[in-house]
């Protein structure tokens, strides 16, 4: 698990950002844990991951978070990547659940 976090974490998959292009937020959540990552387009189109943001939900958050309102774990992250835009948040895509099964 460690060398996966390491390749992940570090070029060629991790891309440093360029303040002058576009963001896009990829997210994900459930009653166990939430995570986001900001993508951006490198020169070649492809979206390549700037930053990660994730976490494990606490026991009170697991016991009253509804599974479909995944929206406040996903706002904790964008403000977490925020540093990265300043013009407005980017537009955010949601991991479709087909897509994990």
């Amino acid at each position: 698990m460690e060398e996966l976090k390491k390749r992940l974490s570090s070029a060629p998959i991790l891309a440093a950002p360029r303040l002058n292009e576009p963001f896009v937020i990829e997210t994900d959540a459930s009653k166990e844990a939430a995570g986001a990552v900001l993508l951006q387009s490198d020169v070649e189109g492809k979206l390549r991951p700037v930053a990660y943001a994730s976490r494990r939900m606490n026991i009170h958050e697991r016991r009253t978070l509804d599974s479909s309102d995944d929206a406040e774990p996903i706002i904790t992250h964008v403000n977490k990547l925020k540093p990265y835009f300043d013009d407005g948040v980017p537009p955010l895509r949601p991991i479709p659940t087909a897509a994990i099964n």
